[in-house]
């Protein structure tokens, strides 16, 4: 895992802008379909977390089930 993951934010507008209709707000936090869109000063932590505990190889399979952000799936977790 790198030290420092941090995208853009030009890429979160592309992201977000391409599927823009999956897109709600609620409670001030920003989802995609059921999944939180993780602001990139708080990915670090997320992967931290996601990390404690993770089943090997499904990690990226569990993480897209709860969280989203721009070129996960391309990402090496």
């Amino acid at each position: 895992m790198a030290s420092r993951r941090k995208y853009s934010g030009g890429a979160l507008v592309l992201w977000c802008t391409a599927k823009r209709e999956e897109f709600t707000v609620e409670d001030g936090c920003l989802l995609r379909d059921t999944r939180v869109v993780i602001a990139s000063r708080y990915l670090q932590k997320v992967l931290s977390e996601l990390h404690l505990n993770h089943p090997g190889m499904r990690m990226k399979s569990l993480a897209r089930l709860y969280v989203g952000w721009p070129n996960l799936d391309s990402d090496r977790l």
